[in-house]
């Protein structure tokens, strides 16, 4: 947890202003010494993002505090009692974490947490349409899809030409069970009570071998300690570092590029906002001549600049209209959470401070850190040019896109106001054309993708 510069053990905002010109790689050892602050020693870890993203979503409402979590937990130990191996229980860790992230809206996570309710399959198939084509999650994208599928007498391990996996049936059955536990009842004679009421469902809804194992797995008090427990995150931390599933540069690009389809495609009208930021941002490094890697460490921070925001509301963030003070100060949580959800991910602290600093300003006007002047990194000031610069040039609920005249005089205004830093507008000004056309390319392009997964799951049907 993110503790305020001095009154912890580190200070994450404590990294001098260097930039990241001399950065050794994000994935890597670093090849020189230790004198590079900015340099990492470790791969990231699919665990530490995938952990981090079901937090993160989870945020959203007291109510779903924790859920992926426990789901997690559940189906593993299901998995160990059916005797899976470590691949299959791994996959269904990844399944647990992120089985309800289809559900964009508050009110369809919401409505999940009851324990009949309409339409399920259509927020695990969204989920199955962002993961599939990202390889270390394909298979647990198939696991998702299916994992609202009642067994059916046993029928339900065939869907058309699909075999259903045996673990998206332990994972329904785990996530019933999540969303029925209450763990501030006495746990052993509250899973006694939810085990009665859910056999009534064996074989329509639950497979009777995967029900024979949670009635074993009952009979395991600790697991229900744990699963009641307010250290379970630590619990669940010591099984996944059995598991090391590292990302290489190439691997965490792209499920950076998955995230932001989550971020992002909850809405038309934020659909290309964070594929834009994040081309324009690494076309400015180009211009001032920075390293390939380096532009695609920026360009990275760009696509995950706005993570926070899964935990805001859509009603909130689509409003055709003036926010009021109540709902702006739920929309300055989402940088806070950005840098939750990325300082947890070990090697990427100096992502998680320019991300989390893209609404600082110079004068100490932004939020949600009130850093200014030379406290905000040049990273971070480059991001927050670039995220003004396309809110402006991009349709927005409330009004169109900006001329080129229109962006060029809001821009000098916030650099006379000390909003902006004026050297880094002053390259946006000279190369306005340029980097309108580079925005409106990376626009076109994710509107296509967009335009591609709307259509995919507003088609859906099971």
């Amino acid at each position: 947890m993110y503790e305020a510069p001095g009154q912890g053990v580190f200070d994450p905002f404590s990294i001098p202003l260097g930039g990241i010109a001399g950065m050794s790689s994000l994935f890597s050892q670093p090849q020189g010494g230790l004198n590079d602050r900015h340099c990492v020693d470790y791969q990231v870890s699919l665990w530490e993002v995938v952990f981090a993203l079901s937090e993160t979503a989870d945020i959203v409402n007291p109510k779903l505090s924790h859920h992926h979590l426990k789901v997690a937990y559940l189906s593993y130990r299901l998995g160990e009692m059916l005797g899976l191996s470590p691949t299959q229980k791994e996959n269904l860790l990844l399944a647990g974490f992120l089985h309800d992230i289809g559900a964009f809206s508050l009110e369809e996570r919401l409505s999940a947490l009851d324990f009949d309710f309409l339409n399920p399959h259509y927020h695990a198939f969204v989920g199955y349409t962002l993961f599939e084509k990202f390889p270390p999650l394909s298979s647990v994208a198939s696991i998702i899809r299916f994992h609202h599928f009642p067994w059916n007498h046993g029928a339900g391990e065939q869907y058309r030409d699909f075999a259903v996996p045996l673990e998206s049936h332990i994972l329904y059955l785990a996530d019933r069970v999540s969303i029925l536990f209450n763990v501030h009842n006495e746990p052993l004679q509250e899973i006694q009570e939810r085990v009665s009421f859910l056999k009534q469902f064996v074989p329509q809804l639950f497979s009777p071998d995967i029900f024979e194992a949670l009635l074993e797995l009952v009979t395991k008090e600790y697991v229900w300690f744990d699963l009641a427990s307010p250290l379970l995150r630590e619990i669940v931390s010591e099984i996944t570092s059995l598991h090391g599933i590292p990302l290489n540069t190439e691997e965490f690009l792209l499920f950076a590029s998955v995230l932001t389809h989550l971020i992002d495609f909850r809405s038309p009208f934020t659909a290309t906002h964070s594929t834009g930021i994040a081309e324009v941002t690494r076309n400015v490094g180009a211009i001032i001549g920075l390293s390939e890697e380096e532009q695609q460490i920026l360009f990275a921070t760009g696509l995950l600049h706005d993570l926070g925001k899964i935990a805001i509301p859509n009603t909130i963030l689509d409003k055709p209209g003036p926010l009021s003070p109540q709902e702006m100060n739920i929309v300055k949580r989402h940088p806070y959470y950005t840098y939750q959800a990325l300082s947890q991910m070990r090697g990427c602290h100096f992502l998680a401070q320019w991300a989390s600093l893209h609404h600082e300003h110079l004068n100490g006007s932004g939020y949600p850190f009130k850093k200014k002047g030379e406290e905000i990194p040049f990273e971070a000031r480059l991001l927050a040019a670039s995220d003004v610069f396309s809110a402006l040039a991009e349709d927005r609920p409330y009004r169109g896109p900006m001329s080129n005249q229109g962006i060029k005089n809001t821009l000098e205004q916030m650099v006379a106001s000390r909003d902006l830093d004026g050297d880094i507008v002053g390259i946006f000004l000279a190369n306005l054309s340029t980097l309108c056309d580079v925005l409106k390319e990376a626009q076109r392009k994710t509107r296509e993708e967009y335009a591609h997964f709307r259509n995919r799951v507003t088609t859906f049907s099971l």
